[in-house]
Order: structure tokens, then sequence, then C-alpha cells
């Protein structure tokens, strides 16, 4: 997020990282500039018009530019009418560029257009919920699309595998968006992803990191293999060591609800292990038919069950 200019005609320019919690000074305006209108195209900054200068405070016409990579401001084609106080708003790859005062209110509506790119990032972040991680980015393209493809990673720089590869949705001049739910993580752990968009013609371009962490503590059931035929794995969600949860049950119903196996100790407990091995036998070591069973297991705070199917 960055921030520029300002009452009393400020050139300072300010960014904010969520990821870690911090302000940073980044290049400044070229000169003063107050109630300018703002937006991003392309991962860049523009800062159009507003009540500043070089010397004297005057309505402005000028656009600045700021690219975060470069770390420094240019100029862009400046918009006929000074004005400051505009309404900004972006549409594919035109901006328009609306209403404002001088010394007085105004009606103007100034359109620019930028060059088109063959396939434009419009937005790519990431959501953290209880049990996982959704993925979100937007297209613009004006190339085919052929496939997105997601990688992640548990170190920011390296160490990245590919987890998905979600279809494209060919050529489109207007913007297309995307998602992805990512169910295999764990609570407290903070996950690092990059997005790969292909075209048809094989070239691909990368975006990101975005990171994430998932903060719940409810997690979920993940059996494997299932359906099975001769032992499956049940893992337990990892309990955060900052909670206090603590699992009460982990048993196996049939279809009828009758109880089968149980894997609980009797009494509530700390999860002291994050998977068992179930082989398709009960209680007493008899091995149970064929068909489907349930995997219910109880916290101090949810209670989860998962279908399993077990065939001989």
């Amino acid at each position: 997020i960055y921030v520029f200019g300002g009452h009393s005609s400020k050139v300072e320019n300010e960014c904010y990282d969520p990821v870690t919690n911090n302000w940073a000074t980044k290049a400044p305006l070229s000169f003063k500039r107050y109630a300018s209108g703002s937006f991003s195209y392309n991962n860049k900054a523009y800062s159009v018009g507003g009540l500043g200068g070089p010397v004297v405070s005057k309505y402005l016409t000028t656009v600045e530019v700021y690219d975060p990579v470069a770390n420094s401001w240019s100029y862009e084609d400046t918009i006929k009418y000074a004005r400051q106080s505009v309404a900004v708003g972006l549409v594919g790859n035109k901006v328009y560029v609306i209403g404002g005062w001088n010394n007085g209110a105004l009606s103007y509506n100034e359109e620019g257009v930028f060059p088109p790119m063959a396939t434009e990032l419009l937005s790519f972040d990431v959501i953290s919920h209880d049990i996982y991680i959704k993925l979100r980015w937007s297209l613009a393209s004006l190339g085919e699309v052929y496939q997105c493809i997601i990688k992640r990673s548990t170190i920011e720089d390296v160490d990245y595998s590919e987890i998905a590869r979600i279809p494209g949705s060919g050529s489109s001049p207007s913007p297309k968006s995307y998602s992805y739910k990512d169910e295999d993580v764990e609570p407290g752990m903070r996950y690092y992803y990059k997005l790969g968009v292909v075209k048809t013609d094989g070239s691909t371009k990368w975006y990101g990191p975005v990171s994430a962490v998932v903060t719940g503590i409810k997690g979920y059931l993940k059996i494997s293999p299932n359906p099975f035929s001769t032992s499956t794995t049940i893992t337990i969600p990892r309990i955060s060591e900052h909670q206090n949860t603590r699992i009460s049950e982990l048993q196996i119903y049939d279809i009828s609800g009758r109880l089968v196996k149980d894997f609980s100790l009797g009494t509530w407990h700390l999860a002291l292990g994050t998977e068992v091995t179930w082989d398709g036998r009960d209680n007493y070591g008899n091995l149970l038919p064929s068909g489907i069973y349930y995997c219910r297991l109880s916290t101090e705070t949810s209670t989860q069950i998962k279908k399993i199917l077990f065939i001989k």
C-alpha cells in the first residue's frame, strides 16, 4: 500500500507491507501534490492532477508515475484540465479522470488509453481461512491464456513446488477472475505462492510471491488413500502449541452408526502424534466388510466427520 502527497502539499511517499506490518519511506514525489487522483496499472502507481507545484501552489495537469521496482517517479502525458479532487476509474487499459475542483466544481471527463499488454495481471492475492488458504487473481488478456500454474513454498525465495494447474479462459479483452483453494496446509505455517500464466505459444510469465498464514486451529481430517483396500492413514489436525485444544475422541463408525473402531485414550488428551493407521479391522481384530465408514474426530472446540470407503 503506497501513500503519497497530502495536505499542506507534501511530497512524502510511504509504503506499507502487510506481511511484515511495517512502513518504509520510498522515493518522494517530484514536487508537492495535494488532493490528487490515484490508481494503479501494470504494477505502477499514478498520481493525477491535484494542488501543488514546484514553487507556488496551483491546480495541476501533471501525471506522475511511481515504479516500485526502480523506486523512482517519472511523468506521463498530462491531463487537459487542471484540477484537484478528481474521481479516477480504470476500465481495462483505459483510465477516466472525472469531475474535480478548480475554484468550483467541474464536470469534465477525460479518457486516457494505455498500450494493451499481451497478458496483464490486474490482481493476485491470498486470503487466510481457518482451515485453508484461498488464492485469487484477475487477468486482462489480449492473447490466448492456456492455463495458470500455482507453485508453493514455505521459504520466500526458494524450493517452490507445483501444486495446481487451472485451465485458462482463452482470449478476452475484459478481465477474467480465477481462484484456487489450498487445503493441504497447517495452522501457524506461512506459505508463499507464485502464479505462472501460460499462453498458447508456450511462453510463461511469473508473478508473486504472495503469502498467508492459516491462523485457525480447527483443522481438518485427511485420509489417504481413500478408498483403501489394505490400510489407510488418518492424519489428525496439528494443534498449535499456543492453543490448549485437546482431542477427546477419534473413532470409526459403520454406515448404521455403530462404533467399530476406537482410537481414543478414553479421556481428554493433547495430540501426541499427527496420524494413525487403520487396517479395516474392528476393536477385536476382526476384518470388517467392504463398505462406507465414517471417521469422527472430537476436540474441545469442534467435531469433524469424514467418509471412508473400504474395498477388500
